[in-house]
């Protein structure tokens, strides 16, 4: 009987052990399963703000696009322009009776047409509304 008695013992003793120890992988668990809601919450805003960051991108890649394209029409009207703008200066020339070698044509071809846009660009600042005007509307 004393030998059953001292396997009993052993048997409680090696049970509380396993209770000891099932306790504290049990903690370890809770604990891990604490770790990985807080990953999988980073992990959801570092995703958020990755889709915010790629719409942004994209907004921002349609706008210079965008803007490229509106700059290649105005580039081709330009020069369809500067072919007629060059007959008509070279008819006003004629028609002044300047003095007119090759060379001097093209320089008053040159400074013609820089009076004119200079002209085209005072009127269109005057027309276009400027960033101040456009954020005192918006405050209104």
């Amino acid at each position: 009987m004393g030998l059953q008695q001292n396997q009993i013992t052993e048997l409680r003793a090696e049970l509380e052990k396993q209770a000891i120890i099932d306790e504290v992988q049990e903690d370890q668990i809770n604990k891990l399963e604490k770790e990985l809601v807080k990953q999988r919450e980073k992990t959801t805003f570092a995703t958020k703000i990755s889709l915010k960051v790629l719409k942004e991108i994209e907004k921002e890649t349609r706008k210079q696009v965008t803007t490229a394209v509106i700059a290649a029409f105005g580039f081709l009207i330009a020069l369809v322009w500067k072919d007629a703008i060059t007959l008509y200066t070279n008819n006003f020339i004629s028609f002044l009776k300047f003095p007119s070698p090759g060379s001097f044509q093209i320089l008053y071809t040159a400074v013609i047409t820089t009076f004119l846009s200079v002209i085209g660009i005072i009127v269109i600042g005057r027309i276009n509304p400027t960033k101040e005007e456009i954020l005192k509307q918006g405050l209104k």
